[in-house]
């Protein structure tokens, strides 16, 4: 974790990181994906749950969750605007992705828990304000 006023020292560079990653990464690399499994299905539970209006599309492999919010019945101006200027987040629009994406937000779940459940709770208490 990041401690105010705490100095980080970085040592060697990108062929030692490399190295170290390939020959002793495994048990590190495993528990992220633990982890972040785990936070997709915290914020599927989440959005089942306290949602109402958006829905999470089945998620497929990676972190980056999709966030089906055409029910909130806002075009996709509307909607980035909602996301950023009333729940306070700056996710992906989907539309950028294509056209098929319109209405949709992508949230990367590759964070740690607490900022996750910040991000979900103050996109609940916006979706309660309309």
């Amino acid at each position: 974790t990041c401690e105010p006023g705490k100095k980080v020292v970085m040592i060697g560079g990108g062929l030692v990181g490399c190295e170290a990653a390939y020959s002793d990464g495994e048990e590190w690399y495993e528990a992220m994906k633990a982890y972040v499994a785990a936070n997709i299905e915290y914020t599927k539970e989440y959005v089942e749950q306290y949602l109402s209006g958006v829905s999470m599309t089945e998620h497929e492999g990676t972190y980056l969750v999709w966030l089906d919010c055409r029910s909130l019945g806002m075009d996709n101006e509307r909607l980035r605007s909602f996301m950023i200027e009333e729940a306070g987040l700056g996710l992906n629009e989907g539309y950028t992705f294509g056209r098929s994406l319109s209405g949709y937000m992508r949230l990367n779940a590759a964070c740690p828990r607490c900022v996750l459940e910040t991000a979900l709770n103050q996109l609940k208490e916006a979706v309660g304000r309309l």
